[in-house]
């Protein structure tokens, strides 16, 4: 398979594809140090009943903060998105509009009770794409979540496959998604609220190392609305 890369001057890189079931949970949740850390893996595999039954669990031990890891996520489209989101925030979640700005379509929550209304974060970089985007974009905007990391990729719009007469197919941008509130990130990425880059030569070290930052920013921010009180 051929990629063409904008940021490379579209030059091809072959890579190899392989093709297989996803496997391991959708997501991760557990509390570091009075703050739950969720990381999703899989957005289309989340049981958003069970993630909010988890979160309900986490809440009656006296956690209020939740740090949400939206790191190198970047598939599925808007239905995957609102229902993450929407574990997280009622009502209208995206509007999805074409090339000339007209409404096509609205998405909205489909569960009757907010699963966390507690605070909320959000941690992103450069390989968050797609419908992690939009999750960390509509909970910035609607439940006032810090966005923490890097900016992220800039896929904000709804795919769809073209299949031509020789078998191949053809990825087009149908649909725009923005907000209810008007704010997209098609092309120019989320900007995080607070720059967080992880230090270390190696992927792993530098994630890892990123995400023990952001979990130390939110404990000192704890420390001082605890002394404000």
């Amino acid at each position: 398979m051929g990629l063409l890369r904008p940021a490379d001057r579209f030059r091809r890189h072959d890579v190899e594809v392989i093709r297989a079931a996803s496997k391991g949970a959708a997501y991760r949740l557990n509390v570091e140090q009075g703050i739950a850390h969720l990381k999703i893996h899989d957005l289309k595999r989340v049981v958003t009943d069970d993630l909010a039954g988890e979160l309900d669990d986490v809440r009656s031990r006296g956690v209020e903060m939740l740090l949400i890891d939206l790191r190198n996520l970047a598939e599925h489209g808007s239905r995957a998105a609102a229902a993450l989101t929407g574990v997280f925030q009622a009502g209208e979640l995206l509007n999805l509009r074409n090339r000339q700005g007209e409404l096509l379509e609205t998405v909205s929550s489909q569960r009757e009770a907010v699963g966390w209304p507690g605070e909320i974060a959000v941690l992103v970089n450069g390989a968050t794409a797609g419908g992690a985007e939009a999750v960390a974009r509509t909970l910035q905007a609607g439940r006032e979540a810090v966005v923490f990391g890097e900016t992220t990729f800039g896929l904000g719009a709804e795919p769809e496959l073209l299949e031509l007469e020789d078998g191949s197919g053809l990825l087009i941008s149908a649909a725009i998604w923005e907000t209810s509130s008007g704010a997209s990130w098609n092309a120019d990425g989320i900007e995080p609220d607070r720059v967080v880059r992880g230090r270390g030569s190696e992927f792993a070290a530098a994630s890892a190392d990123q995400l023990e930052r952001v979990l130390e920013l939110l404990r000192e921010r704890d420390k001082v609305e605890a002394k404000a009180a």
